[in-house]
C-alpha cells in the first residue's frame, strides 16, 4: 500500500465522530467552550503561578476564541501552560498539531506529549516542537511520536516559554485549534476547500457507500487527480484523474481501493491534486453497505 507524502506541510483536521480513531482526538480543541474567562471547558491550566490563561476573543485563529498565555515569572524555566489528557492505543503513531501567534520578543510556544499509563504514571515525553520565533502571524507546530507499549493516555501540552536566562515576565501568546490525530502522514483539511482557483466540495447522495465530489475551477486547465487517503495516509484510490478545466466536473467513488476490492467504511481524506501545484483536502465518510 502506497504513503502519502508531503502532507506535513498542511493545516490541521479536527475529525468528527464516526470514525474509529475520533475518541484519540481532543476535546474542545478550538477553544470555543470556556467554563470561565480563565478556564476553557476540557484543559488543566497548569500552574497561574507561572503562567496565566485568559479568553480571547479580539485575536483568533477560528472564531469564536483563542487562548492567551501569558508568562508570569522571569528567567528560565517554569514553562507552563495548558494539558490535556487523550485516550490512547500502545504502539501507534500520533500527531499533535496546533497553531500558535507569537510576536512578543521574550516568549516563545511550543508543544509535546506525555505518555502516561492507565493510573497517569509518567512514561516519557516526546520532546518539545516550538514556534519559529522569525514569524510573527499564524503558524502551525506539530510533533509526531508513537505511544509506548504501556501507554494508555497521551498528556498534550501546548506551553510557553522563555527566550532565555534574562527574559523577564509579561510576555504572551495565542494558541488555537489543536488536534491530536493518528498517523504520521495524517492528511489535513485547509480552510473552507478551495484555494486561489480551484474549489472541492462533497455533495449529498442517495447511493449507499459512495462519495461525490464536485471539483470546480476558474482558471486555466491543468492535469489533475482526484484521490483517496484512509486516516493513516495511506492511498487507497484514485478516483479519478485528468485534465480539469473552467467550470465543474462531479465525481463519484464507489468505495473501491487500488487492488480492486471495496474499501472499509469510515473516515476518508478527498485530495484534489493538480499539476500546476494545486491541492485541496476534505474530509467524508464512506457508508458500508
Amino acid at each position: 500500500m502506497n504513503r502519502s507524502v508531503g502532507f506535513a506541510a498542511l493545516a490541521a483536521l479536527t475529525v468528527f465522530a464516526a470514525s474509529p480513531a475520533s475518541a484519540r482526538l481532543l476535546l474542545n480543541g478550538q477553544f470555543s467552550d470556556w467554563l470561565t474567562p480563565t478556564q476553557p471547558a476540557n484543559w488543566t491550566v497548569e500552574d497561574t503561578a507561572y503562567a496565566r490563561v485568559g479568553r480571547s476573543a479580539d485575536t483568533t485563529r477560528s472564531a469564536p476564541y483563542a487562548a492567551r498565555i501569558t508568562r508570569t515569572v522571569d528567567s528560565i524555566g517554569n514553562n507552563r501552560g495548558l494539558s490535556q489528557f487523550a485516550p490512547v492505543d500502545p504502539d501507534i503513531r500520533y500527531t499533535l498539531r496546533a497553531w500558535f501567534l507569537d510576536a512578543h520578543p521574550d516568549v516563545k510556544g511550543g508543544l509535546s506529549i506525555t505518555w502516561r499509563t492507565a493510573d497517569s504514571t509518567y512514561i516519557s515525553n516526546s520532546g518539545v516542537s516550538y514556534v519559529d520565533t522569525l514569524v510573527t502571524d499564524w503558524q502551525q507546530v506539530s510533533r509526531t511520536a508513537t505511544s509506548p507499549a504501556t501507554a494508555a493516555y497521551a498528556e498534550v501540552l501546548l506551553r510557553i516559554y522563555n527566550m532565555n536566562a534574562q527574559s523577564p515576565a509579561g510576555g504572551w501568546l495565542y494558541v488555537d485549534d489543536a488536534v491530536l490525530d493518528t498517523g504520521a502522514s495524517a492528511v489535513a483539511e485547509p480552510g473552507p476547500g478551495r484555494t486561489g482557483r480551484w474549489s472541492l466540495s462533497l455533495l449529498p447522495t442517495l447511493s449507499a457507500g459512495s462519495i461525490v465530489a464536485e471539483a470546480r475551477t476558474a482558471g486555466e486547465a491543468a492535469d489533475a487527480r482526484l484521490l483517496a487517503y484512509d486516516l493513516t495516509g495511506s492511498l487507497r484510490a484514485v478516483i479519478w484523474s485528468g485534465r480539469l478545466g473552467p467550470g465543474r466536473r462531479t465525481l463519484t467513488w464507489d468505495g473501491t481501493g487500488g487492488d480492486g476490492r471495496r474499501v472499509a467504511g469510515g473516515l476518508y481524506f478527498i485530495v484534489l491534486t493538480g499539476s500546476n501545484g494545486e491541492r485541496i483536502v476534505r474530509k467524508a465518510i464512506l457508508q458500508d453497505r
